[in-house]
């Protein structure tokens, strides 16, 4: 069964937000990636807000598309909560207890009145208190049968904790069950570009915080839009041009299967002169 599209375990991708303008403000005014983006000047928070405003998700309209990059807080938070679950399934056992000490209590009573524990094997008939015990012994041995004749893990509170007791128990109940994780970390971004609804093809590429590089993000992500593209735009194939000296990008379009298919020669102008820039191909088109 595959993953959930845009979504796996460890990374996800999702449309851009208006308060991703700091991730974006911060990458894309990092001065080292400026040859590879060819931008050649700093961006206001103004150009960058104009930019995500003026975005209209949909890539058939603008021809490109761009995906934030999250991981991690998520299954952090999850197990934050789940301890908060435990304390309170902890209090429900002390409650059990409390019910536990009740129960003996009533077996006390019994005793006083001249008749031992019941047994569970012992038939129901001869289980009944004498008429000279009265209702009380009655009563008190019904409860104490009721106790063993139900599974310990299904038995519910009884009237002697309280309704109270039995909220919290289907609390945490609802609560296990309705765990979702609430915030995520956003790292990065992933493009799609110069999209052509014709020939089917698109320029992908990706930008990371350099504190989350070379941690088998950007594989993953890079899979993740593989996928999206392959199967809601029906893509043929994903290209992508990469400065021979930026060796993380070169490790990671190699190890996804992208094929160097040719070089520009002199490229780029950078200070030190001009590069050539690989072109690297992958065919992604699903297989029917």
């Amino acid at each position: 069964m595959r993953d959930t599209l845009l979504q796996s375990p460890t990374v996800r991708l999702r449309a851009m937000e208006n308060t991703d303008l700091p991730l974006i403000y911060r990458l894309e005014n990092d001065s080292r990636m400026w040859d590879t983006t060819s931008t050649v000047q700093p961006l206001s928070r103004s150009t960058i807000s104009r930019f995500i405003k003026g975005t209209t998700g949909d890539i058939y309209e603008d021809h490109q598309l761009r995906l934030v990059i999250e991981v991690g807080v998520r299954s952090e938070e999850l197990g934050v909560r789940s301890e908060e679950l435990g304390v309170r399934s902890e209090e429900l056992g002390v409650k059990s207890e409390e019910l536990g000490v009740r129960s003996e209590e009533l077996g006390v009573k019994s005793e006083e009145l001249g008749v031992s524990k019941p047994q569970t094997s012992m038939p129901k008939a001869s289980r009944r208190l004498s008429s000279a015990v009265g209702e009380a012994g009655a009563d008190t041995e019904r409860k104490s049968e009721s106790e063993a004749a139900m599974p310990k893990a299904s038995r519910r509170l009884s009237s002697a904790v309280g309704e109270a007791g039995a909220d919290t128990e289907r609390k945490s109940e609802s609560e296990a069950a309705n765990l979702k994780p609430q915030t995520s970390k956003s790292v990065g971004f992933i493009d799609l570009t110069d999209f052509s609804p014709r020939h089917l093809r698109a320029e992908v590429g990706i930008c990371l915080l350099p504190e989350y590089q070379s941690q088998r993000i950007g594989t993953e992500a890079l899979r993740l839009v593989e996928e999206y593209a392959a199967q809601m735009l029906h893509i043929h194939q994903l290209y992508a041009y990469i400065n021979p000296s930026n060796i993380i990008s070169q490790r990671l379009f190699s190890s996804a299967g992208y094929q160097l298919a040719g070089m520009l020669r002199d490229w780029v102008k950078t200070p030190d002169g001009y590069e050539s820039i690989e072109i690297r191909q992958k065919k992604i088109e699903k297989k029917v």
